[in-house]
């Protein structure tokens, strides 16, 4: 924020950072002119522009997408999914992405497709039971077979 003389010796704030000039605007002309009143919004809008900044920066440490190495396991051990020796980090980040979208996955068959592998079908057979076709096999097999 810079300061200036304005008309009677007064002193007027110009407001450095754009986001902030678009908010002052909104003080009606009789508040603009109260020289205090604008350098605390001034001040205040300043302090919001650096906390936006600082929350961008953060945001980036806690991506999936952007994340490596010890973030990376960080992020992951903070849903209770640990990685596997010798996974890189393309590789975990990759089984990341697949196991968060059981955690956004709301039950429904509809979406199932959402959630299982390319090629895998599902069939609600109405009993409460469902039949997965694993991709190129030759016969359904009901959930659950072949698991413990």
């Amino acid at each position: 924020m810079e300061r200036e003389m304005g008309a009677g010796g007064q002193q007027r704030y110009i407001l450095c950072i754009g986001v902030s000039m678009d908010y002052i605007s909104l003080f009606p002309p009789a508040a603009r002119e109260k020289t205090r009143l604008m350098g605390l919004a001034g001040a205040v809008m300043r302090q919001v522009g650096e906390m936006q900044e600082v929350i961008a920066s953060m945001e980036a440490g806690f991506s999936v997408a952007s994340a490596v190495g010890v973030q990376l396991d960080m992020i992951g051990e903070s849903f209770g999914i640990p990685r596997s020796g010798g996974q890189t980090d393309t590789e975990y980040r990759e089984y990341l992405r697949e196991r968060l979208k059981l955690y956004r996955w709301n039950g429904m068959n509809e979406d199932a497709e959402n959630v299982t592998p390319e090629g895998v079908r599902l069939n609600d057979n109405g009993d409460g039971s469902v039949t997965v076709t694993p991709a190129g096999a030759a016969a359904p097999v009901p959930a659950g077979v072949g698991r413990r």
